[in-house]
Protein backbone atom coordinates (compact mmCIF):
# COMPACT_ATOMS: atom_id res chain seq x y z
CA UNK A 1 0.00 0.00 0.00
CA UNK A 2 3.16 2.30 0.79
CA UNK A 3 4.29 1.60 -2.47
CA UNK A 4 1.60 2.39 -4.51
CA UNK A 5 0.59 5.81 -2.42
CA UNK A 6 4.98 6.67 -3.29
CA UNK A 7 4.37 5.69 -6.99
CA UNK A 8 1.71 8.25 -7.15
CA UNK A 9 3.30 10.86 -5.71
CA UNK A 10 6.06 10.14 -7.56
CA UNK A 11 3.07 10.15 -10.75
CA UNK A 12 2.16 13.32 -9.63
CA UNK A 13 5.52 15.16 -9.28
CA UNK A 14 6.49 14.37 -12.69
CA UNK A 15 3.57 15.46 -14.21
CA UNK A 16 4.11 18.79 -12.24
CA UNK A 17 7.25 18.81 -13.67
CA UNK A 18 6.26 18.56 -17.19
CA UNK A 19 3.41 20.90 -16.84
CA UNK A 20 6.16 23.44 -15.45
CA UNK A 21 7.91 22.78 -18.52
CA UNK A 22 5.49 22.89 -21.18
CA UNK A 23 4.20 26.19 -19.58
CA UNK A 24 8.00 27.36 -19.56
CA UNK A 25 8.31 26.52 -23.20
CA UNK A 26 4.68 28.52 -24.28
CA UNK A 27 6.09 31.24 -22.22
CA UNK A 28 9.69 31.92 -24.23
CA UNK A 29 7.41 31.34 -27.61
CA UNK A 30 4.88 33.49 -26.46
CA UNK A 31 8.14 36.05 -25.77
CA UNK A 32 9.80 35.13 -28.89
CA UNK A 33 6.69 35.78 -31.11
CA UNK A 34 6.11 38.99 -29.27
CA UNK A 35 10.00 40.05 -30.07
CA UNK A 36 8.94 39.32 -34.10
CA UNK A 37 6.12 40.39 -33.87
CA UNK A 38 7.79 44.27 -32.71
CA UNK A 39 10.67 43.52 -35.12
CA UNK A 40 7.82 43.04 -37.72
CA UNK A 41 6.08 46.16 -37.14
CA UNK A 42 9.49 48.47 -36.51
CA UNK A 43 10.48 46.97 -40.29
CA UNK A 44 6.47 48.21 -41.45
CA UNK A 45 6.88 51.36 -39.77
CA UNK A 46 10.24 51.57 -41.41
CA UNK A 47 9.00 50.55 -45.18
CA UNK A 48 6.18 53.08 -44.67
CA UNK A 49 8.26 55.64 -43.86
CA UNK A 50 10.55 55.14 -47.13
CA UNK A 51 7.48 55.10 -48.97
CA UNK A 52 6.35 57.94 -48.32
CA UNK A 53 9.95 59.39 -48.56
CA UNK A 54 9.98 57.82 -51.94
CA UNK A 55 6.87 59.45 -53.02
CA UNK A 56 7.72 62.72 -52.11
CA UNK A 57 10.93 62.50 -54.16
CA UNK A 58 8.96 61.01 -57.08
CA UNK A 59 6.51 64.70 -56.39
CA UNK A 60 9.44 67.03 -56.85
CA UNK A 61 10.89 65.25 -59.49
CA UNK A 62 7.63 65.47 -61.03
CA UNK A 63 7.26 69.45 -60.51
CA UNK A 64 11.14 70.01 -61.17
CA UNK A 65 10.46 68.53 -65.06
CA UNK A 66 7.67 70.43 -64.83
CA UNK A 67 9.32 73.51 -64.35
CA UNK A 68 11.79 72.94 -66.87
CA UNK A 69 9.15 71.81 -69.49
CA UNK A 70 7.45 75.28 -68.58
CA UNK A 71 10.81 76.95 -68.82
CA UNK A 72 11.74 75.48 -71.51
CA UNK A 73 8.11 76.14 -73.00
CA UNK A 74 8.42 80.30 -72.06
CA UNK A 75 11.91 80.24 -73.51
CA UNK A 76 10.52 78.48 -77.34
CA UNK A 77 7.33 81.21 -77.17
CA UNK A 78 9.56 84.35 -76.30
CA UNK A 79 12.11 83.74 -79.40
CA UNK A 80 9.11 83.16 -81.07
CA UNK A 81 7.62 86.14 -80.12
CA UNK A 82 10.88 87.92 -80.84
CA UNK A 83 11.00 86.40 -84.36
CA UNK A 84 8.02 87.56 -85.34
CA UNK A 85 8.48 91.12 -84.09
CA UNK A 86 11.66 91.60 -86.43
CA UNK A 87 10.11 90.58 -89.42
CA UNK A 88 7.69 92.74 -88.77
CA UNK A 89 9.92 95.80 -88.61
CA UNK A 90 11.28 94.51 -91.64
CA UNK A 91 14.66 92.39 -90.76
CA UNK A 92 15.43 88.83 -91.49
CA UNK A 93 17.35 86.82 -89.16
CA UNK A 94 20.10 84.73 -90.62
CA UNK A 95 19.19 80.90 -91.27
CA UNK A 96 20.86 78.67 -89.30
CA UNK A 97 20.74 74.50 -89.30
CA UNK A 98 19.90 73.73 -85.58
CA UNK A 99 20.14 70.31 -83.95
CA UNK A 100 16.97 69.16 -81.62
CA UNK A 101 18.76 69.00 -77.92
CA UNK A 102 16.87 67.73 -75.22
CA UNK A 103 15.47 69.80 -72.11
CA UNK A 104 18.10 68.45 -69.77
CA UNK A 105 21.22 68.90 -72.08
CA UNK A 106 20.15 72.26 -73.06
CA UNK A 107 19.93 73.24 -69.20
CA UNK A 108 23.18 71.75 -68.55
CA UNK A 109 24.60 73.96 -71.61
CA UNK A 110 22.90 77.06 -70.27
CA UNK A 111 25.23 76.35 -67.09
CA UNK A 112 28.30 76.06 -68.87
CA UNK A 113 28.33 78.78 -71.16
CA UNK A 114 26.21 81.29 -69.36
CA UNK A 115 28.29 84.40 -67.92
CA UNK A 116 27.20 87.59 -67.08
CA UNK A 117 27.89 90.32 -69.03
CA UNK A 118 30.83 93.02 -68.69
CA UNK A 119 30.60 96.76 -68.54
CA UNK A 120 32.47 96.62 -71.51
CA UNK A 121 30.99 94.13 -73.35
CA UNK A 122 27.64 96.16 -72.82
CA UNK A 123 29.45 99.87 -73.77
CA UNK A 124 31.13 98.27 -77.39
CA UNK A 125 27.14 96.80 -78.14
CA UNK A 126 26.11 100.06 -77.25
CA UNK A 127 27.70 101.61 -79.84
CA UNK A 128 27.64 98.80 -82.52
CA UNK A 129 23.64 98.96 -82.28
CA UNK A 130 24.12 103.31 -81.96
CA UNK A 131 25.93 102.94 -85.51
CA UNK A 132 23.69 100.64 -86.82
CA UNK A 133 20.82 102.84 -86.17
CA UNK A 134 22.58 106.22 -87.89
CA UNK A 135 22.87 103.81 -90.91
CA UNK A 136 19.52 103.07 -91.17
CA UNK A 137 18.01 106.96 -90.97
CA UNK A 138 20.95 107.37 -93.55
CA UNK A 139 19.23 104.68 -96.26
CA UNK A 140 22.70 103.13 -96.79
CA UNK A 141 22.50 100.16 -94.85
CA UNK A 142 23.93 96.50 -96.05
CA UNK A 143 22.53 93.24 -95.22
CA UNK A 144 25.02 91.72 -92.84
CA UNK A 145 24.61 94.98 -91.17
CA UNK A 146 20.96 94.43 -90.82
CA UNK A 147 21.60 91.27 -89.67
CA UNK A 148 23.90 92.37 -86.49
CA UNK A 149 21.37 95.00 -85.82
CA UNK A 150 18.97 92.63 -85.40
CA UNK A 151 21.02 89.74 -83.82
CA UNK A 152 21.64 92.73 -81.19
CA UNK A 153 18.51 93.89 -80.42
CA UNK A 154 17.58 89.90 -80.08
CA UNK A 155 20.31 89.53 -77.17
CA UNK A 156 18.87 92.62 -75.66
CA UNK A 157 15.44 91.28 -75.51
CA UNK A 158 16.20 87.95 -74.21
CA UNK A 159 15.70 87.36 -70.72
CA UNK A 160 18.68 86.29 -68.75
CA UNK A 161 17.99 83.29 -66.82
CA UNK A 162 17.94 83.50 -63.11
CA UNK A 163 21.23 82.07 -61.27
CA UNK A 164 21.04 80.96 -58.14
CA UNK A 165 24.23 80.67 -55.40
CA UNK A 166 24.62 77.22 -53.91
CA UNK A 167 24.83 78.51 -49.78
CA UNK A 168 27.43 75.35 -49.20
CA UNK A 169 29.72 75.68 -51.81
CA UNK A 170 29.14 78.92 -53.44
CA UNK A 171 28.60 77.39 -56.99
CA UNK A 172 26.02 79.43 -59.35
CA UNK A 173 23.70 77.41 -60.98
CA UNK A 174 19.68 77.90 -62.83
CA UNK A 175 16.74 76.89 -60.32
CA UNK A 176 16.90 73.29 -61.54
CA UNK A 177 20.44 72.90 -61.27
CA UNK A 178 20.81 73.93 -57.89
CA UNK A 179 18.01 71.51 -57.26
CA UNK A 180 20.00 68.65 -58.75
CA UNK A 181 23.62 70.13 -57.51
CA UNK A 182 21.91 69.68 -53.98
CA UNK A 183 21.54 66.16 -53.69
CA UNK A 184 25.25 66.48 -53.60
CA UNK A 185 24.72 68.07 -49.65
CA UNK A 186 21.87 66.47 -48.86
CA UNK A 187 22.60 62.84 -49.82
CA UNK A 188 19.21 62.68 -51.53
CA UNK A 189 19.13 59.48 -53.72
CA UNK A 190 15.76 59.71 -55.70
CA UNK A 191 16.06 56.80 -58.36
CA UNK A 192 15.83 53.58 -56.85
CA UNK A 193 16.69 50.41 -58.67
CA UNK A 194 13.46 47.90 -58.35
CA UNK A 195 15.68 44.55 -58.21
CA UNK A 196 17.86 45.01 -54.98
CA UNK A 197 16.56 48.62 -53.59
CA UNK A 198 19.64 50.41 -54.35
CA UNK A 199 19.63 54.19 -54.70
CA UNK A 200 21.18 56.74 -56.97
CA UNK A 201 21.42 60.55 -57.42
CA UNK A 202 20.92 60.27 -61.10
CA UNK A 203 18.74 58.71 -63.93
CA UNK A 204 22.26 57.40 -65.87
CA UNK A 205 23.53 56.33 -62.67
CA UNK A 206 20.60 53.85 -62.29
CA UNK A 207 20.89 52.68 -66.52
CA UNK A 208 23.89 51.75 -65.50
CA UNK A 209 23.24 49.98 -62.37
CA UNK A 210 20.14 47.90 -64.13
CA UNK A 211 23.15 46.41 -66.42
CA UNK A 212 24.44 44.29 -63.52
CA UNK A 213 21.16 42.76 -63.21
CA UNK A 214 20.81 40.61 -67.01
CA UNK A 215 23.71 38.40 -67.67
CA UNK A 216 25.21 40.34 -71.04
CA UNK A 217 29.00 40.74 -70.66
CA UNK A 218 30.45 42.08 -73.71
CA UNK A 219 33.74 43.16 -72.62
CA UNK A 220 35.92 40.41 -72.19
CA UNK A 221 39.64 40.60 -70.61
CA UNK A 222 42.15 39.31 -73.50
CA UNK A 223 44.61 38.01 -70.82
CA UNK A 224 42.72 35.75 -68.89
CA UNK A 225 39.22 36.26 -70.43
CA UNK A 226 37.03 37.65 -67.33
CA UNK A 227 33.95 39.29 -68.61
CA UNK A 228 32.75 42.54 -67.64
CA UNK A 229 29.21 44.44 -68.38
CA UNK A 230 30.91 48.07 -68.28
CA UNK A 231 33.77 49.41 -70.69
CA UNK A 232 35.29 51.34 -67.50
CA UNK A 233 35.22 48.31 -65.39
CA UNK A 234 37.28 45.97 -68.09
CA UNK A 235 39.81 48.80 -67.98
CA UNK A 236 39.92 48.78 -64.10
CA UNK A 237 40.13 44.88 -64.22
CA UNK A 238 42.99 45.22 -66.69
CA UNK A 239 45.23 47.36 -64.37
CA UNK A 240 45.69 44.02 -62.12
CA UNK A 241 47.77 42.90 -65.07
CA UNK A 242 49.89 45.60 -65.12
CA UNK A 243 52.56 47.36 -62.63
CA UNK A 244 49.85 50.40 -63.01
CA UNK A 245 47.99 50.30 -59.53
CA UNK A 246 47.18 53.66 -58.53
CA UNK A 247 45.96 53.92 -55.16
CA UNK A 248 48.42 52.29 -51.91
CA UNK A 249 47.12 51.84 -48.83
CA UNK A 250 49.63 53.38 -46.34
CA UNK A 251 48.42 50.61 -43.37
CA UNK A 252 48.72 47.72 -45.10
CA UNK A 253 50.32 48.04 -48.45
CA UNK A 254 47.14 46.89 -50.53
CA UNK A 255 47.29 48.55 -54.47
CA UNK A 256 43.69 48.96 -55.80
CA UNK A 257 43.10 50.18 -59.11
CA UNK A 258 39.50 51.26 -58.58
CA UNK A 259 39.15 54.33 -56.43
CA UNK A 260 35.59 53.58 -55.13
CA UNK A 261 37.12 50.17 -53.99
CA UNK A 262 40.43 51.95 -52.66
CA UNK A 263 37.46 53.96 -50.79
CA UNK A 264 35.63 51.12 -49.11
CA UNK A 265 38.93 49.93 -48.57
CA UNK A 266 40.43 52.26 -46.09
CA UNK A 267 37.10 51.90 -43.92
CA UNK A 268 38.71 48.43 -43.16
CA UNK A 269 41.36 50.20 -41.39
CA UNK A 270 38.81 52.48 -39.12
CA UNK A 271 36.42 52.43 -36.42
CA UNK A 272 33.60 54.42 -37.88
CA UNK A 273 30.45 52.85 -39.03
CA UNK A 274 27.81 55.75 -39.93
CA UNK A 275 25.62 53.69 -41.29
CA UNK A 276 22.46 52.51 -38.99
CA UNK A 277 19.82 50.05 -39.25
CA UNK A 278 16.81 51.45 -37.88
CA UNK A 279 14.98 47.86 -36.76
CA UNK A 280 17.38 46.88 -34.80
CA UNK A 281 20.76 49.73 -34.42
CA UNK A 282 23.13 47.34 -35.46
CA UNK A 283 25.88 49.77 -37.28
CA UNK A 284 27.73 49.34 -40.96
CA UNK A 285 30.65 50.68 -42.47
CA UNK A 286 29.19 50.59 -46.12
CA UNK A 287 25.60 51.12 -47.19
CA UNK A 288 25.43 48.33 -49.54
CA UNK A 289 26.44 46.08 -45.98
CA UNK A 290 23.26 47.75 -44.39
CA UNK A 291 21.07 46.92 -47.48
CA UNK A 292 22.29 43.21 -47.37
CA UNK A 293 21.61 43.23 -43.46
CA UNK A 294 17.97 44.74 -43.62
CA UNK A 295 17.03 41.72 -46.12
CA UNK A 296 17.87 39.79 -43.11
CA UNK A 297 15.04 40.92 -41.67
CA UNK A 298 12.79 41.07 -44.36
CA UNK A 299 13.92 37.68 -45.93
CA UNK A 300 13.89 38.93 -48.92
CA UNK A 301 16.65 36.91 -51.33
CA UNK A 302 16.29 38.72 -55.00
CA UNK A 303 19.28 36.69 -56.17
CA UNK A 304 19.07 33.59 -57.22
CA UNK A 305 21.50 30.87 -58.39
CA UNK A 306 20.28 29.35 -61.87
CA UNK A 307 22.10 25.64 -61.20
CA UNK A 308 20.94 24.78 -57.76
CA UNK A 309 18.42 27.21 -56.83
CA UNK A 310 19.76 28.64 -53.74
CA UNK A 311 18.93 32.53 -53.21
CA UNK A 312 20.91 35.18 -51.80
CA UNK A 313 20.85 38.52 -50.28
CA UNK A 314 23.80 40.21 -52.52
CA UNK A 315 24.65 39.81 -55.58
CA UNK A 316 28.61 39.38 -54.21
CA UNK A 317 27.14 36.40 -52.19
CA UNK A 318 25.90 34.47 -55.33
CA UNK A 319 29.12 35.33 -57.66
CA UNK A 320 30.96 33.46 -54.47
CA UNK A 321 28.34 30.69 -54.96
CA UNK A 322 28.60 30.32 -58.64
CA UNK A 323 32.07 29.65 -58.45
CA UNK A 324 31.65 26.28 -56.38
CA UNK A 325 29.56 24.99 -59.41
CA UNK A 326 32.89 25.11 -61.68
CA UNK A 327 36.59 23.95 -61.63
CA UNK A 328 38.21 27.24 -62.58
CA UNK A 329 40.84 28.66 -59.66
CA UNK A 330 42.94 31.21 -62.03
CA UNK A 331 45.01 32.58 -58.86
CA UNK A 332 48.01 30.08 -58.67
CA UNK A 333 50.23 30.66 -55.55
CA UNK A 334 53.99 31.37 -56.85
CA UNK A 335 55.64 29.47 -53.69
CA UNK A 336 53.82 25.97 -53.18
CA UNK A 337 51.60 26.51 -56.61
CA UNK A 338 48.01 26.33 -54.77
CA UNK A 339 45.29 27.44 -56.62
CA UNK A 340 42.24 29.46 -55.38
CA UNK A 341 39.03 30.65 -56.77
CA UNK A 342 39.59 34.47 -55.69
CA UNK A 343 42.38 36.91 -55.49
CA UNK A 344 42.27 38.01 -52.34
CA UNK A 345 42.16 34.06 -50.94
CA UNK A 346 45.46 33.79 -52.73
CA UNK A 347 46.91 37.28 -51.43
CA UNK A 348 45.86 35.88 -47.76
CA UNK A 349 47.55 32.87 -48.12
CA UNK A 350 50.95 34.06 -49.37
CA UNK A 351 51.03 35.97 -46.50
CA UNK A 352 51.39 32.61 -44.80
CA UNK A 353 54.63 32.21 -46.87
CA UNK A 354 56.31 35.50 -46.43
CA UNK A 355 55.19 35.69 -42.47
CA UNK A 356 53.25 39.24 -43.36
CA UNK A 357 50.95 40.40 -40.81
CA UNK A 358 49.66 43.69 -41.80
CA UNK A 359 46.09 43.47 -39.42
CA UNK A 360 46.83 44.61 -36.02
CA UNK A 361 44.36 44.67 -32.82
CA UNK A 362 44.82 47.96 -31.61
CA UNK A 363 43.94 46.77 -28.04
CA UNK A 364 46.05 44.30 -27.36
CA UNK A 365 48.65 44.74 -30.40
CA UNK A 366 48.47 41.50 -32.10
CA UNK A 367 48.97 40.96 -35.37
CA UNK A 368 46.95 38.95 -38.08
CA UNK A 369 47.46 37.45 -41.87
CA UNK A 370 43.67 38.46 -43.13
CA UNK A 371 40.88 41.15 -42.26
CA UNK A 372 38.80 38.27 -41.21
CA UNK A 373 40.73 37.09 -38.42
CA UNK A 374 41.26 40.18 -37.32
CA UNK A 375 37.66 40.54 -37.10
CA UNK A 376 36.89 37.35 -35.20
CA UNK A 377 39.66 38.33 -33.00
CA UNK A 378 38.35 41.44 -32.08
CA UNK A 379 34.97 40.53 -30.46
CA UNK A 380 36.88 38.29 -28.22
CA UNK A 381 37.50 41.61 -26.59
CA UNK A 382 33.63 43.07 -27.06
CA UNK A 383 32.08 40.12 -26.14
CA UNK A 384 30.42 39.41 -29.16
CA UNK A 385 29.60 35.86 -30.21
CA UNK A 386 31.53 35.25 -33.62
CA UNK A 387 29.63 33.59 -36.35
CA UNK A 388 30.49 29.87 -37.05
Amino acid sequence: MASFRDWRAFIRQRLAAAGDEVLSACEDTVVRCEEENRLQKKMIDVMKSEMEEQRADLLQQRDVKEEEQKVLLDEHLSSEERSSTLREEGYEPPQMKTKEEDPEAMLIKEEEQEEPCTSSQAEKVQEKMKDSCEETSSGSESAPEASRSASSQRNRRRPKAKLCVCKICGKSLTQQGLAIHMRIHTGEKPFSCQSCGKSFRHLPSLDLHMKTHNDEKAHACRKCGKTFRRSDKLLLHERTHSDQRLYLCNVCGKSVADPSAFRRHLTIHTDEKPHTCKICGKKFKHSNTLLCHRRAHSGERPYVCRLCGNKFVSASKLKRHTKTHTDDKPHVCEYCGKRFIRLHRLRDHARTHTGERPFSCHTCTKDFTCHSSLKAHLKTHTGEPSQT
